[in-house]
């Protein structure tokens, strides 16, 4: 089968290029060459674009059409979708009748509603899955052999999908084909650009019902999986966001807990020994979780507080500052009217351009005033912020040291604990005394060789639990601390860059009103 985009067998292959473009812009704009060139008309001023039937290979070189909605790249030689990604504002997509194996590259397009990838060589459909305002798609006359290895159901994600054309593709010899399609797509309204009957689709999920049953419990079955999933990921970040994660739930002892431990099961009273511990250990952590939520709502109070009464403090140095300057802008303007006047000129007037130079220099002054007094003011807020955030940060870690230091003890315990009993149960069966009822698994026996590989297991199960404790101390108190030098440190950088631009804007105002002043005095 000769290639789908083939336009003609001895024309070379071409690419994308600047040039092209410029002839195709160009050539589909409303008013041609003098419009585009000259009323400053841009490449991101293009919606609509067609490069079809010019043996194209390769997707290349639209980066400046990032607002364009419909984009017709048909009838050219394109093997693989690809250069789009940043089209993000793309509706309306033409890629039939070109070399295309397989659906990818299009995460981006959002907003895609009409898909064509008519006449190519793709074997499955697949790559589509954030499109989720398709329309209407068009893959007719592909490679696409069977209804499940398409597979169809794929498409049932779709809801906003409408109108399918799958017409030349093997699976549509298939005589269930069409009442396939229907019953598993039971939003289309077309296929194969036919409209579905009410009859049809009766009869297609009357045929399919079974099927039909499966798949939506199936469906059900995922959506409330991916539900329960997003949950957690959701109260994850609850926790992230108020520096202390992971910090609820038995998720954080799992991981803690040595993987030789288990194995030690067996043995009479070893496992009520670590239960005991767990449940110290979880009610820690929760405790750890509870607080940091409690410490970071009281922080973000914090914060809100002082940035309100920060922006009130600048509203009202923005308020005094600008009552100045429109009084000085207001005698200008009178004395603009001035210099108009015939009987105002001479001596008079240069007396009057001196006076208002001599305003000039005071009211930069005064606003040099009010900006050093608004700088000392917001030093101070910073520092009082800063000693009142600081004791909330000293709180939340010391809460957390607290907490971990009792996981600590209940370790220490259960370690002790543990290790006599286990000890113990070496000693009898060393001695060959009777231990009823204890099944001794292979696991165990490993570890029972002798009392120094014992020792040796236990004591490398509690320095590992001990150097985890440390490391999640260490990761929620840093990041508490963390979140607040990189919030002074950002406050401080603002404030910086806020003086920086508040003395260049007064500097500017006195430069241009000076050059203005001294030009008339020279007229003068």
């Amino acid at each position: 089968m000769p290639p789908a985009g083939q336009t003609g067998g001895s024309e070379e292959i071409c690419v994308i290029s600047n040039e092209l473009l410029s002839t195709l812009t160009a050539d589909q704009a409303p008013k041609a060459v003098s419009e585009y060139e000259e009323s400053g008309f841009t490449d991101d001023d293009v919606t609509t674009l067609r490069i079809d039937f010019q043996n194209i290979l390769k997707i290349d070189n639209l980066i400046s059409f990032k607002n364009l909605t419909k984009l017709q790249l048909d009838n050219n030689l394109i093997e693989a979708i690809e250069g789009l990604g940043h089209l993000t504002q793309l509706q309306w997509l033409d890629l039939s009748f070109n070399n295309i194996e397989k659906i990818e590259g299009l995460d981006t397009l959002v907003h895609l509603t009409d898909l064509s990838l008519h006449h190519n060589q793709i074997h499955k459909l697949e790559g589509m899955d954030k499109l989720t305002k398709l329309d209407v798609l068009s893959i007719g006359v592909n490679q696409l052999e069977t209804l499940e290895g398409a597979p169809v159901l794929y498409l049932r994600q779709f809801k906003k999908l409408r109108s399918i054309n799958m017409s030349g593709n093997a699976m549509c010899d298939d005589p269930n084909y069409e009442a396939y399609v229907v019953a598993f797509l039971p939003n289309l309204r077309y296929v194969d650009w036919r409209r579905i009957s009410d009859e049809t689709r009766t009869q297609a999920e009357i045929q399919y019902q079974n099927e039909l049953s499966i798949v939506r419990i199936k469906e059900q079955d995922e959506e409330e999986a991916e539900k329960l999933l997003s949950e957690k990921e959701a109260k994850a970040q609850v926790y992230i966001d108020a520096c202390v994660p992971n910090m609820y739930g038995s998720t954080l002892f799992e991981g803690t807990l040595d993987s030789e431990i288990p194995k030690l099961f067996p043995i009479p009273g070893i496992e009520e020994a670590v239960n005991a511990f767990k449940d110290i250990f979880n009610e820690n952590v929760d405790a750890i979780g509870n607080g940091g939520l409690a410490n970071a709502k009281v922080r973000r109070e914090e914060r809100e507080m002082f940035f309100q009464a920060m922006e009130a403090g600048l509203e009202e140095n923005r308020a005094k500052g600008s009552v100045e300057v429109d009084n000085f802008i207001e005698k200008m303007n009178v004395l603009k009217m001035e210099l108009g006047n015939e009987h105002l000129q001479g001596a008079l007037m240069f007396d009057k351009l001196q006076h208002a130079k001599d305003d000039l220099h005071k009211l930069k002054y005064n606003l040099m005033e009010i900006e050093i007094g608004l700088v000392a003011s917001i030093e101070e807020s910073i520092s009082l912020f800063d000693r009142s955030y600081a004791e909330l940060v000293s709180k939340a870690v010391e809460e957390v040291q607290e907490r971990t230091s009792k996981i600590r003890e209940a370790e220490d315990s259960m370690f002790k604990q543990v290790s006599d009993i286990a000890v113990a149960f070496l000693d009898k069966q060393t001695k060959g005394e009777v231990t009823e009822g204890v099944e001794v698994t292979d696991d165990l026996l490993m570890l029972l060789r002798d009392k120094t590989t014992l020792t040796a297991v236990m004591v490398n199960a509690h320095d590992c639990h001990m150097m985890k404790m440390d490391e999640d101390e260490e990761s929620v108190t840093s990041m508490v601390r963390n979140e607040y030098n990189g919030l002074m440190s950002k406050q401080a950088d603002h404030e910086s860059l806020r003086n920086r631009n508040r003395i260049a804007e007064i500097c500017n105002f006195f430069d241009t009103n000076q050059d203005e002043l001294e030009k008339h005095m020279d007229e003068v």
